[in-house]
């Protein structure tokens, strides 16, 4: 399996761009180019190749999820030196520093050569003369588009200011819809220029997506069984929720106008979602019976790393391991004694005790294995990074809608997540509700990159656990572009 990864991931890279100029393509690129596209294969081949791509370590498969956005959010422990990067960046002490200069720019670089990819393909489906089965042009392009607005509004989110009316003028990011060698065409855009491209690409997948999306179909569980017989005739069609699927579509949407403000749109499309009833939130019961920890019932988009288990334990539970957290913040964050039976705190479950635990108070540190599977109920890691789940919709409603309305939403939650009833009280001011929700992002999760925007999107400028810390600035929540990038804007 490893070998066919990457040989598909070699593929993609000499089809899509040169390795010294992230947006440049040379004419022995643009030949082979012209060779992968001229059958469906080669289609398929390197949309996969963009998956694969979002699912290395560079990208979803550590830094944009459980590292980057984690440490931000501060989810991680760390110590006192300023020599550590998890320290630097957990203090938001990170502009000057020419290692993490690297890491934003290596991220940026990433995120813009999977754009070019997608928009190679897109170029080259205008064109082609390829016969296309089954609806998969239409299939291609729905997630192509789809995609390339996920990944921008990834990093607007990332490399923007969080988009207020008095900056909606202001330069942020640039928009790419094409293959391009002029360096003037990498200017960045205006918020509201960005945020136009965003909608019109998620417009033109979702209309595309609803007339040729298998999901629309058949449930995951059919799209899922490779051995089943009511499944599409087409084996690439299968696993929608591993793909930019329609519902993944309509979850962007959910999740990029609440970026925005938009909060009619917002609750429109997270209540489209759940109410399709395509997924179910995840429950003890599904844990139980071997149910993976990143829930895979709920996931509507993730992506998939063959090789996530070398990168998550040395991570995690290796001995030497960064990531881990004090017991006594993960009671807190989890309200352990309030809610006992909330799975998502479970000792042994999503938490067991790290190699280097001692049994003094400030040392008594837990690994996360939402990522690693279950150590007591021989839950084995999937290999899955979510991206988008169920209920990040549920949360959408239960911090938009009119507070009775909310209530309903959290109930449905609540009982999935066995919390105590007493909670339910949350809901009887938007105080209180805004408390609840913020202590649900942080549960819900932990490990996934979200808590962060949650904190940006808000504007908080005091984070209260793990301990108390107020952020000097809301400009840094920002995260600095890479240097080569603004040069090009003083161009």
């Amino acid at each position: 399996m490893k070998t066919i990864v990457k040989l598909l991931v070699l593929s993609v890279v000499l089809a899509c761009y040169s390795c010294s100029d992230w947006l440049n393509v040379n004419p022995q690129t643009e030949i082979k180019a012209t060779e992968l596209f001229k059958e469906e294969y080669g289609f398929k081949t390197a949309l996969t190749g963009v998956y694969i791509m979002m699912a290395e370590e560079a990208l979803y498969g550590k830094n944009m999820s459980s590292y980057l956005p984690e440490l931000l959010a501060r989810n991680w422990y760390f110590g006192s030196s300023s020599l550590d990067q998890l320290y630097r960046i957990s203090n938001y002490d990170f502009v000057s520093q020419e290692e993490e200069k690297s890491l934003f720019s290596e991220l940026w670089i990433h995120y813009y050569k999977a754009i070019a990819q997608l928009n190679n393909i897109l170029e080259a489906l205008e064109s082609t003369e390829v016969h296309f089965k089954d609806g998969n042009d239409k299939l291609v392009k729905g997630e192509a588009l789809g995609l390339r607005a996920f990944l921008h509004f990834e990093l607007f989110r990332l490399f923007a200011p969080h988009p207020k009316e008095a900056d909606l003028q202001k330069k942020t990011i640039p928009y790419m819809t094409h293959m391009t060698r002029d360096v003037n065409e990498l200017q960045s855009l205006e918020a509201n220029k960005v945020m136009t491209c965003i909608e019109t690409d998620l417009n033109e997948a979702e209309k595309l997506l609803e007339i040729c999306d298998p999901i629309l179909e058949y449930t995951n569980g059919q799209l899922n069984t490779f051995s089943g017989t009511t499944r599409p005739v087409d084996d690439w069609q299968m696993c929608r929720q591993s793909r930019f699927n329609y519902y993944a579509v309509l979850a962007t949407k959910a999740r990029f106008y609440q970026w925005t403000g938009n909060r009619a749109l917002a609750m429109e499309y997270a209540e489209r979602v759940v109410r399709s009833e395509k997924f179910e939130l995840g429950s003890n019961e599904s844990l139980a019976v071997g149910g993976s920890l990143v829930l895979l019932e709920e996931n509507i988009f993730n992506v998939v790393n063959p090789d996530h288990q070398d990168i998550v334990e040395g991570l995690f539970i290796e001995e030497g391991h960064r990531l881990k957290q004090l017991y006594s913040n993960i009671e807190t964050a989890f309200e352990i004694a309030r809610n006992p039976n909330d799975f998502r705190g479970k000792t042994g479950t999503f938490w067991m005790k790290s190699p280097d635990y001692k049994d003094t108070e400030s040392e008594k540190f837990y690994a996360y294995l939402k990522y690693c599977g279950a150590s007591d109920k021989n839950i084995k890691s999937a290999n899955t990074i979510p991206l988008i789940r169920l209920s990040e919709m549920y949360l959408i409603l239960m911090e938009l809608k009119p507070l009775t309305e909310a209530k309903e939403w959290f109930y449905d939650y609540r009982v999935a997540r066995l919390l105590d009833a007493t909670l339910d009280m949350d809901f009887e001011n938007d105080g209180s509700r805004m408390t609840r929700v913020e202590k649900e992002y942080r549960k819900e999760f932990f490990g996934e990159g979200q808590m962060f925007y949650f904190y940006k999107r808000l504007d908080y400028t005091t984070f209260s656990w793990p301990n108390v810390f107020v952020l000097p600035s809301l400009e840094l929540y920002t995260m600095p572009k890479p240097e080569g990038q603004l040069n090009y804007e003083l161009n």
